[in-house]
């Protein structure tokens, strides 16, 4: 086929359909659009279908790097090409994103920072490296656990990186709609049951909404609930009071796209019957009343052919769809509209396929959102009616200049501990889209054990759903929740513009977790001549000026406990107890108490001590001489410990001859008396 070039162009079939439109048209609207392109051929049936799955992707930091995905019939087909001048010229080298080919037309991809997620039947998902121009670039396959090939999924990366696949069963319809996400590129997952439609029909879409959060828009087939959605609240799917986006009986119409304008305008686009449907809403904190219009209407395209998607450039959204003009299929062509957010206005339609693409032109797609320095509006389709070419095309905008200044980087986080136990605050000023000029797009806020820097920023635990920027100056904040109790954290923040400019990493302050560190247990030494028991513990930082209670107790459920404070010294804290009974068995333990009573630690695991007396038999066998004799060696043994600096008894209690409770010259002269004057012998071990 003989590829036609990229040559910026106006069709008669559209200077007389614009021409129609300024008669028409109270505001005519028409920019220059692109003579289509031929990408790519396949043998599979309507292998570009996005319904409501994004097939592009366009690079935030280049928009002259594009990716198209599509479906394949053939073991060596490709699935995947690229062009990076912005839609002249594709990529001809094969690049398949299975491992065998045949790839269904439910394949789904989303792209983040210069690379691809892919999810498909299986369900399958794989990752491909930047540049993404090879299968070289491509990860492993993951088989998702819990899924089957009759599922069909749905891929997104929230604004924090996080990969979400979102999938439908029609066997399972009490939990049919289930997540999976994974927060390290897919090598684990965790899952559950996002929505419980209790419905055996159903079609999702999903996408990154009000702070970067997935929302999932749920489609209830032959089912008076019609569309609703449901938003992640941290750690699970919530119906908002406005999650009903619009009831009504789809019957198997499944056709449909959303979007989402300045991360809180959701919008939804369905065709049913011979009109197509415009739904949209403010979050409003997820309350208020949706608004609904009728956008197009044809006597010739009805429900599944028209085909919506869109994609949004700053506060534009662009809708593509497929529109019959004749009762031929053949007479199908892919049209677009735009609604600026300002004007709350959608344009009148204008053609983009033509050309080569002149016929049977079907199943637009385009990318989930355009930055804000491309000067171009992407789109693709298929045309034909079997073996189906893929056509690019671009409503070419105005020359901008591109955006690569990035957000000023913050320099005043601090951090410190929250209301909530277990809780971490952080606080910084909002920088701007332009150093500190204009709002920026979206944060990636970072919390580690360690000091955050370069070389760790991406091993550092990401906050999930963190703030959105609000104007530069102004103060803002985050809180994680369940941390250690006074465990010392340290936090940083990166600041994203609409153009994927990113600022350099905050400084990263230390702080604490709400609460007090319970304190390690180092020893517990018990002294069965002395008859007491000395508990040492670590010291731990805190916010608070801090005293440490000990525990003593014969029962491990410390039913009558004896409480000491104890003494710091050097980074340790010790307790004694005395008065204690030989031969007992003890148990201690050891928490941090502010000094004013407001807050403690919890008690730390007790630790179970024995009295219980090393002594055999009668005391005197002070060298442990295992025959237990006592004779001139434990008098000569008793005279280096006590005259020449020798060695203590291992046993204690064997030198205390005289029951004085001590080793001293008492005990010698008792052992020497007995040994040498026929004295009485030593008494019996305690």
């Amino acid at each position: 086929m003989t590829q036609p070039g990229s040559k910026k162009f106006l069709t008669p079939a559209i200077i007389v359909f614009a021409a129609m439109l300024l008669v028409g048209a109270a505001t005519p609207y028409a920019q220059e659009i692109t003579d289509p392109v031929y990408v790519a051929s396949s043998g599979a049936n309507r292998p570009t279908l996005g319904i409501p799955r994004w097939k592009g992707y366009l690079s935030e930091s280049n928009p002259n790097n594009f990716w198209i995905s599509y479906a394949s019939q053939s073991s060596s087909a490709s699935e995947l090409s690229y062009t990076t001048d912005g839609g002249a010229t594709w990529s001809s080298e094969p690049i398949q994103i299975s491992n065998a080919g045949y790839m269904d037309f439910h394949l789904s991809l989303f792209g983040y920072n210069g690379e691809l997620y892919f999810t498909f039947p299986g369900v399958d998902f794989r990752k491909f490296n930047a540049p993404a121009h090879s299968e070289s670039d491509r990860g492993p396959l993951v088989e998702l656990a819990g899924t089957a090939p009759s599922y069909r999924s749905n891929i997104m990366v929230d604004d924090n990186g996080r990969i979400w696949v979102f999938t439908r069963d029609g066997d399972h319809a009490s939990e049919n709609v289930r997540y999976q996400y994974s927060d390290n590129n897919g090598s684990t997952w965790t899952r559950g049951t996002a929505v419980a439609t209790g419905a055996p029909n159903v079609r999702i879409g999903s996408m990154p909404y009000v702070g970067g959060r997935p929302a999932l828009v749920v489609l209830h087939l032959d089912d008076d609930r019609g569309y609703e959605y449901y938003l992640w609240n941290g750690s699970q799917f919530v119906a908002e009071q406005d999650h009903s986006i619009y009831a009504a009986d789809m019957g198997y119409t499944r056709s449909f796209c959303h979007n989402v304008i300045a991360d809180t305008v959701m919008h939804l686009i369905f065709g049913l019957n011979n009109d197509l449907h415009h739904v949209w809403k403010s979050y409003e904190g997820g309350v208020g009343q949706w608004n609904h219009q009728i956008i197009e209407s044809s006597s010739f395209t009805s429900d599944m052919d028209w085909s919506p998607t869109s994609t949004v450039r700053g506060d534009d959204l662009y809708l593509f769809y497929s529109q019959k003009t004749s009762t031929s299929d053949a007479s199908s062509q892919i049209f677009y509209k735009k609604w600026s957010q300002t004007s709350r206005v959608w344009t009148s339609p204008v053609q983009v396929s033509g050309g080569q693409s002149d016929s049977y032109n079907v199943d637009p797609n385009t990318c989930f959102q355009v930055p804000i320095n491309a000067d171009y509006i992407p789109v693709f389709w298929a045309s034909g009616t079997s073996n189906y070419d893929i056509y690019f095309a671009k409503i070419q905008l105005d020359d901008i200049t591109p955006d690569t200044t990035p957000p000023s980087t913050i320099t005043n986080l601090v951090s410190g501990p929250a209301t909530v136990k277990g809780g971490y605050r952080m606080e910084w000023t909002a920088p701007g889209d332009d150093g500190m000029i204009g709002q920026a797009s979206h944060y990636v806020v970072k919390y580690s054990l360690n000091p955050i820097n370069a070389a760790n920023w991406n091993s550092a635990t990401t906050l999930q759903n963190p703030p959105a920027p609000v104007s530069p100056g102004q103060s803002q904040s985050a809180t994680v929740q369940g941390l250690t109790p006074g465990g010392i954290y340290y936090a940083a923040v990166r600041t994203y513009d609409d153009a994927g400019n990113l600022s350099g990493i905050s400084n990263s302050p230390s702080g604490f977790a709400a609460g007090i560190k319970v304190p390690s247990v180092v020893s517990g030494t018990p002294d069965t001549m002395t008859l007491t028991i000395t508990t040492v513990a670590q010291v731990v930082p805190s916010y608070y000026t801090l005293d440490y209670q000990f525990a003593l107790d014969t029962s491990a459920s410390f039913t009558q406990p004896v409480l000491k404070i104890g003494q710091v010294d050097a980074g340790l804290v010790s307790a004694g107890f005395d008065q204690l009974s030989l031969g007992e068995t003890y148990f201690w333990r050891v928490r941090a108490v502010a000094v004013d009573g407001s807050d403690s630690s919890s008690w730390s695991s007790s630790v179970q001590l024995s009295l219980g007396s090393c002594c055999v038999g009668l005391t005197g066998n002070v060298n442990g001489d295992p025959e237990e004799d006592v004779d001139l060696s434990d008098a000569i043994y008793m005279v280096n410990y006590l005259f020449l600096g020798g060695p203590a008894p291992d046993c204690a209690a064997e030198g205390d001859i005289s029951t004085n409770r001590s080793m001293d010259l008492s005990d010698l002269i008792y052992l020497v008396n007995y040994l040498f004057q026929s004295g009485p012998p030593p008494n019996e071990c305690p």
